[in-house]
């Protein structure tokens, strides 16, 4: 039987934020149930916002929403499971703070649904992905199940974490394989070049604060392609987010 994940949404009314005490959660089972119980507030009349993708598919909607009565729990059942780690479902929630009377809606932090990821405590959470660069269009793909452009990826902040990304035989990695925007933070280690089509990003420990600079950061692929007797530096079109909360339960 799939199994149910509980999950508390906490709104705090001395900092005024909302907070979930678990937002990653690891599924790796068709119509597994996350119930969602909501301390000090409750469910808005419209209850959830849809991140990623930013619109259900109607006619099989990949997660299903079920309030409670009292409006104080929601029961979420994936029907679909992401296609990648990297592409998870992301949605808030959208809650009332005023129980009582006229509606005062604030969205919730993300929570992110996540596919095949393994977490033992104390070990290292790795995955290796295929960077495909398609000479002929300039396209990257990554494992052949999206196109990396025009979206972002959500890295979600396990750790320690290791990502390793293995590119085609139709270019390399440059010496400064990833580039990353504004700078790379302290909390992740200089990229590794194992083989010249292969880089490994590591992440020992989970970043202290991820709402702050600089718990968050994005990276773009740096790989050298070879045409005759010249060799092309070519950067992937937009970054992988690592560590994204999209959203801190302000309302901001």
């Amino acid at each position: 039987m799939p199994p149910t994940i509980p999950v508390t949404l906490t709104y705090n009314t001395t900092t005024s934020q909302l907070t979930f005490d678990n937002a990653v959660i690891p599924v790796v089972e068709v119509n597994t149930t996350i119930e969602v119980t909501i301390s000090n507030a409750i469910l808005a009349q419209q209850p959830t916002t849809m991140i990623l993708p930013g619109i259900l598919d109607q006619a099989h909607p990949q997660l299903s929403f079920t309030p409670s009565d009292d409006r104080k729990k929601v029961t979420i059942t994936v029907n679909t499971l992401p296609t990648h780690f990297l592409r998870p479902w992301v949605l808030a929630l959208n809650v009332n703070l005023n129980t009582d009377s006229s509606a005062v809606v604030m969205d919730s932090p993300s929570l992110f649904v996540v596919t095949n990821v393994a977490i033992v405590p104390g070990q290292p959470t790795a995955f290796t992905s295929n960077v495909l660069y398609d000479r002929s269009s300039g396209i990257f793909n990554i494992d052949s199940a999206f196109e990396l452009a025009s979206l972002s990826i959500v890295v979600l902040p396990i750790a320690p974490l290791s990502l390793t990304f293995n590119l085609g035989d139709s270019a390399i990695f440059d010496q400064q394989p990833l580039s990353f925007d504004g700078g790379a933070p302290p909390w992740i280690e200089d990229p590794e070049i194992p083989a010249p089509n292969q880089v490994t990003l590591s992440i020992p420990a989970p970043p202290q604060d991820i709402i702050s600079v600089p718990g968050f950061a994005s990276f773009r692929f740096r790989i050298n392609v070879t045409s005759g007797d010249k060799t092309i530096l070519v950067t992937s079109p937009d970054p992988i987010l690592v560590n994204a909360t999209i959203g801190d339960g302000t309302g901001t």
